[in-house]
């Protein structure tokens, strides 16, 4: 077995590993804390790791779901009011996420929901994570390192 192969082996079993319940913070370690691994693809990988412990948090999950139905909070419950993506991430005819997702976050006066998240782009992500494992980690890794997978969005 090659020494990439190992080291994407290495990669795709601890962000299986990676488990985070619901609400957790988990904290991540500085830059600086991987200098002094000297072998650039072993850091590269232990970098990875670390970046996957955000890219399977529930915040990023609910953007990414493994089906075009916005999910939201912690323990990614079914979005309320129930939206589905359709086809273009950005809500059905009738109901598009922006009837409610404005161009800046907005203040609510009910107790279980303290504002309404904004963006001028607001729509459900393009790449699906939610329920696909390590391999959701994998998926990232391919998008920022492929250009001709990469989501236009992730890249300036």
């Amino acid at each position: 077995m090659t020494t990439m192969r190992i080291l994407r082996l290495m990669a795709c079993l601890a962000a299986a590993a990676i488990s985070l319940g619901a609400g957790e913070v988990v904290p991540l370690k500085p830059v600086s804390a991987f200098a002094s691994i000297t072998d650039a693809k072993v850091r590269s990988v232990a970098l990875f790791v670390e970046a996957a412990k955000v890219i399977t948090s529930s915040r990023c999950m609910n953007c990414h779901p493994a089906t075009r139905q916005a999910t939201q909070g912690d323990d990614l419950h079914p979005h309320v009011p129930l939206m589905y993506g359709g086809r273009y991430g950005v809500g059905l005819p009738g109901l598009p996420c922006r009837a409610c997702h404005g161009s800046s976050n907005v203040t609510t006066l009910a107790e279980s929901i303290a504002s309404i998240p904004g963006n001028a782009a607001w729509g459900l992500a393009r790449r699906r994570w939610h329920g696909r494992g390590n391999r959701c980690a994998r998926s990232a890794c391919r998008s920022r390192t492929r250009p001709e997978t990469a989501d236009g969005r992730w890249r300036s």
